[in-house]
């Protein structure tokens, strides 16, 4: 099978990391990859791709005809750009509802829509989607990264018990909850550290979007965090590969994730294979794929309004609740050994969803 993939993979957006994790499996299993040079969100040309991938410029692209399959991780208006035989595109989508444009869009060009989750599936057939061409196919993680990281970990002792959050400075993402609950459930006198890793400030952006936090300095003030009572936090504006992406997972202990709506959850899944416990909301894929029992917050189910990247009418987030969330928080800090075992659970139990495995259930779906 040789496969066109066409979509952004040089920037640290979670898609683009999909996309690198999904061409270096496939590479290995044999697959003949080629690849469109793409620009998009936060396009950044020190991301590497695997040095295996044909490139080509879209008008080579557009040119042949030698593809029996063109491989998209594309919005849906931008579908026509898809160059293959069998024309397949990967959808993510937070929310219960998807717009109706891009169904149109989605049942026109494609002949199969590739998603991580059933949550994902159900909002695209009850938006009028046809269930027989969407396939369910979760991402996966590195294990060998996973591994590496498993090596590196250390126990709280000398250094702060480490929450950490890996997010966009979007609403949608929880930061706004997690900030406020760390400052519920900690003081300066304990020994405690939260962490959030993040792309970028929208403050130092030309443009903000509604779905973006005016900017973290602003948060942060509107959430307590600059009192002298406060427990002390990093916000880390940076870019790391893959591979060290992973690594940051091993001088953490707790993993927190309180979405308002996630596709799947890469960061989650990333965590839990380091071993890291996890703490999310009670809605959309995360507690499809991580039913973590109480580390799961109950959540108030709202109108999304401005949170998702498309405003969509009768679309639905869960903003969890902040109360719960510092409660699990201080349970992890005041319970660390139960803390490390509720994460090797879970590192057990995700093992098995490397970035191979995922690609060899995207070959069947692709067929």
């Amino acid at each position: 099978m040789r496969i066109l993939y066409q979509g952004l993979l040089s920037s640290p957006a979670s898609w683009a990391r999909v996309g690198r994790g999904y061409i270096r499996a496939l590479l290995d299993l044999g697959v003949s990859v080629s690849a469109v040079r793409t620009r998009g969100f936060r396009f950044d040309p020190s991301f590497e791709v695997d040095d295996r991938v044909e490139w080509l410029s879209e008008a080579e692209a557009k040119g042949s005809d030698r593809f029996e399959v063109g491989l998209g991780f594309l919005q849906p208006p931008h579908l026509d750009r898809l160059v293959g035989t069998r024309r397949v595109n990967f959808f993510g989508w937070e929310s219960d509802r998807v717009p109706d444009e891009w169904i149109s869009a989605m049942s026109e060009r494609l002949h199969a829509v590739v998603v991580p989750s059933q949550f994902t599936r159900r909002a695209l057939t009850d938006s009028g989607m046809r269930r027989d061409s969407v396939a369910v196919v979760p991402y996966g993680y590195d294990p060998d990264a996973a591994a590496a990281a498993r090596q590196r970990r250390t126990a709280p002792g000398e250094r702060p018990f480490t929450f950490l959050s890996v997010a966009a400075p979007h609403w949608r993402k929880g930061i706004r909850e997690t900030l406020l609950a760390y400052a519920v459930a900690f003081r300066s006198s304990d020994h405690v550290r939260l962490r959030i890793k993040t792309t970028y400030d929208p403050a130092r952006s030309r443009r903000r979007f509604e779905f973006e936090i005016p900017s973290w300095r602003k948060l942060v003030l509107d959430c307590g965090l600059d009192e002298r009572e406060a427990p002390g936090f990093d916000i880390e504006v940076s870019s790391p590969g893959d591979t060290a992406m992973v690594l940051e997972y091993a001088t953490s202990d707790v993993y927190v994730g309180p979405s308002w709506g996630e596709s799947f959850g890469l960061a989650h899944l990333e965590a839990s294979a380091v071993g890291l416990p996890i703490i999310g909301t009670r809605w959309s894929a995360t507690s499809e794929l991580f039913d973590v029992g109480p580390d799961l917050i109950e959540p108030r189910v709202t109108d999304a309004g401005q949170a998702l990247y498309h405003p969509t009418p009768g679309a639905s987030v869960a903003v969890p609740n902040v109360e719960r969330l510092a409660e699990r928080m201080r349970w992890h800090f005041d319970h660390p050994e139960e803390s490390r075992r509720v994460g090797a659970e879970l590192q057990e139990r995700t093992r098995q969803w490397t970035w191979r495995a995922s690609a060899e259930q995207l070959l069947v779906a692709m067929v």
